[in-house]
């Protein structure tokens, strides 16, 4: 009987150890997929076009969120939403992110009047 109880105790720890392993795996997914569609410095709106379609997903709110296929913002939650590959330059711009091949002029302003340079480490407007 105690070897049974015994038993019963090691099996019930295993598998609460197992489920706790599941589910930090699953966080960790989730935070890999967050890193790898929220852009970060200098974004090359072509080469992420993988499936060479010439549009990309990205999200209306975290304009850095481009993925080159439909899904939701990690940052947000919203769907994401395809736009072109100019679309999706001009969205990046728009709202002070950088653009492999685009050089922003000195002395442009963006939408509230400030130089573009403002921008610096933003995500969100």
């Amino acid at each position: 009987m105690k070897k049974l109880l015994l038993i019963l105790i090691i099996l019930s720890a295993l598998t609460f150890c197992t489920e706790q392993n599941k589910e930090a795996l699953k966080e960790t997914k989730a935070e890999a997929l967050k890193e790898n569609i929220v852009r970060k410095g200098e974004i090359d709106v072509v080469t992420l076009d993988e499936n060479g379609d010439e549009k990309l997903w990205q999200c209306p709110m975290d304009w850095n969120v481009l993925d080159d296929k439909a899904g939701n913002c990690p940052v947000c939650g919203m769907k994401l939403k395809e736009y072109t590959l100019d679309e999706t330059k001009a969205n990046l711009i728009k709202h002070g992110h950088k653009v492999k091949g685009h050089e922003t002029p000195e002395g442009v302003k963006d939408d509230h009047g400030q130089p573009e340079d403002d921008h610096k480490g933003m995500s969100h407007e």
